[in-house]
């Protein structure tokens, strides 16, 4: 072996060369070709909290996106044009997603939390949106927030609002005082004669959300052919083959709910409208579901696999057979390893995030063979590296910051050249605010964000590591763990526990379990105390890609604890 082999094999470095050949296709050439292979086939499924079932078919999904394609066109709508979308996760959503970009659009996905729509207003202006395509809301509670920022408003859609960028507003449903330009009837509206512009694989078809969970979403470009990056690194990290029909629970605006595995491969989906009404109910009708609609293979958020093997060890009820569970984007503990064997052969993890796509995977068959927060190798053409606060990569089994950088990586924020500054160096690495260190065979265990690790009382703590090991309590369904301040221990971390269903937990359980059971780690000094603060909740508020809001949950329970 070669001094530099040796060398490479010492240091925290890893780096997988490309072994696939590229799709250099728009998404317009992928639906038409996916509508050719897979005709009159589901290839969608919607299901609501209510139990409804919208499909839709390969042939149908590329008619309707192409007509409203022309639609948008003879609206008005631009090759670059900026599209905001604040829709449910729904057959409108997919729709609309795929018709702007056909259009030459590009879609951005927003959310309405604010009932003044101070925060559409802000999104919009920064995004310089022309369209802002809305689901009116329960008691239409999104068009009044939406309708602070727009003074009239015609049936032909046209606007006048104060986001002077904004000229057309497009509803899903009717309202029951305006005149409202509907997408429905633009995609059943007959434009063969329109023309749609070219598109080149290179041109910019979306502006993705960050998660938003720690802090201000940021907007990340993605081009056709990044789209096509993400949908390799999708196929490599689950494994499907063809045939397999995909539970995702994720949403269509987030990278991890985004149709890539539909565009580079044709995949079956079958995915929730909107959040059940709590998280019994939610993992009760997902086991359902994945059976009736025949899944086999699962892509899941780890507190809901935690809950759907709760459900699959009671007795008397059928059994859910697949053949892999995907997980990714956040640090994955060991208890959800207790799916392989009961309704899965394989778990796998994934670490990746909407700047850089899914970066590295491990396939696990055997629980005892995974460690707490492993991420696995890279995927194809994707270099990753642990470095200290001075620049220098590590050697391995030394935690530090992770590094990435590969085809796919986002080259900026938009609107935000100071953040994409802080986070892109020169050479194009990409600092992805996550600490962890790569194994002595070449794993990388990602163990949390730098931004979130805790200083109390001296003593450094990374959350994700605390909530890993508290969820090998046999009735904890999920934790996070939030600093609050304190004038004694400067920040106190503190553990929101969410029980799994029927079970009754108490503060003194978790403190309890936690004394118990808990060892230090060897690996780093990151992690030397408990919580000093439990609390049991019943749910997390959420962000807009269904992801827990630790922000606002930290905000909560400062205000709650009078910090």
């Amino acid at each position: 072996m070669s001094d530099n082999t040796d060398r490479m094999a010492s240091v925290s470095y890893l780096h997988s060369s490309s072994s696939f050949q590229n799709h250099y296709d728009t998404v317009r050439d992928r639906l038409m070709l996916q509508a050719r292979q897979h005709g009159e086939s589901e290839v969608y499924v919607f299901i609501s909290p209510d139990g409804e079932r919208v499909a839709i078919s390969a042939e149908a999904l590329n008619s309707r996106s192409l007509a409203l394609a022309r639609s948008l066109v003879k609206l008005g709508v631009r090759k670059g044009d900026v599209v905001a979308a604040c829709l449910q996760n729904d057959l409108d959503c997919l729709i609309c997603t795929f018709g702007v970009i056909c259009a030459g659009g590009i879609i951005a996905y927003i959310m309405v939390h604010h009932k003044d729509g101070s925060d559409v207003r802000e999104a919009l202006k920064k995004l310089g949106a022309k369209v802002l395509v809305l689901n009116p809301g329960v008691g239409e509670i999104n068009l009044r927030s939406c309708m602070n920022l727009i003074s009239e408003v015609s049936d032909a859609g046209k606007v006048t609002s104060d986001v002077l960028s904004l000229q057309y507003l497009i509803s899903t449903h009717p309202a029951e005082n305006l005149s409202l330009l509907l997408l429905g009837t633009l995609i059943g509206q007959n434009n063969e004669e329109v023309q749609l512009p070219y598109l080149d694989a290179e041109d910019t078809i979306a502006y993705f959300p960050t998660s938003g969970s720690t802090g201000e979403s940021k907007y990340v470009p993605q081009s056709h052919h990044t789209a096509m990056l993400f949908g390799q690194q999708f196929k490599e990290a689950i494994g499907y083959e063809d045939g397999d029909c995909i539970y995702n629970e994720r949403r269509i605006s987030w990278i991890g709910g985004f149709p890539y595995s539909y565009l580079h491969d044709g995949v079956k989906t079958v995915t929730k409208t909107m959040a059940f009404s709590n998280s019994v109910q939610h993992c009760a009708v997902i086991y359902e579901v994945m059976i009736k609609e025949q899944c086999n293979v699962g892509a899941l958020q780890p507190a809901t696999l935690v809950g759907l093997i709760d459900i699959a060890k009671e007795e008397d009820i059928p059994r859910l057979q697949l053949k892999k569970i995907h997980i990714g984007g956040i640090p994955l503990a060991a208890v959800c390893m207790d799916a392989i064997g009961l309704f899965t052969k394989v778990v796998t993890n994934t670490y990746g995030s909407t700047e850089c796509g899914l970066c590295s995977s491990l396939h696990v068959c055997n629980k005892a063979d995974f460690i707490n927060h492993c991420a696995g190798t890279p995927h194809s053409g994707v270099e990753i590296k642990v470095k200290d606060e001075s620049g220098k990569v590590l050697p391995r089994g030394e935690f530090g910051s992770i590094y990435i950088r590969s085809q796919s990586l986002f080259w900026y924020y938009h609107g935000d050249p100071e953040k994409t500054q802080a986070v892109l160096d020169t050479k194009h690495w990409f600092d992805t605010d996550d600490v962890g260190y790569v194994t002595q065979d070449g794993k990388l265990v990602a163990r949390g964000r730098k931004s979130e690790i805790i200083l109390q009382a001296g003593n450094y703590i990374v959350p994700s590591t605390l909530e890993a090991f508290i969820k090998n309590h046999p009735d904890v369904l999920d934790v996070i763990v939030v600093s609050i301040p304190d004038p004694e221990l400067f920040l106190m971390a503190c553990a929101c526990v969410l029980p799994k269903s029927g079970r009754t937990l108490t503060a003194n359980d978790i403190d309890d379990f936690y004394k118990e059971h808990f060892v230090t780690p060897v690996i780093d000094a990151y992690f030397r105390e408990g919580p000093q603060l439990i609390e049991i909740v019943t749910d997390y508020p959420r962000t807009h890609t269904g992801k827990p809001d630790k922000r606002e949950l930290q905000r909560i329970m400062r205000q709650k604890h009078g910090r």
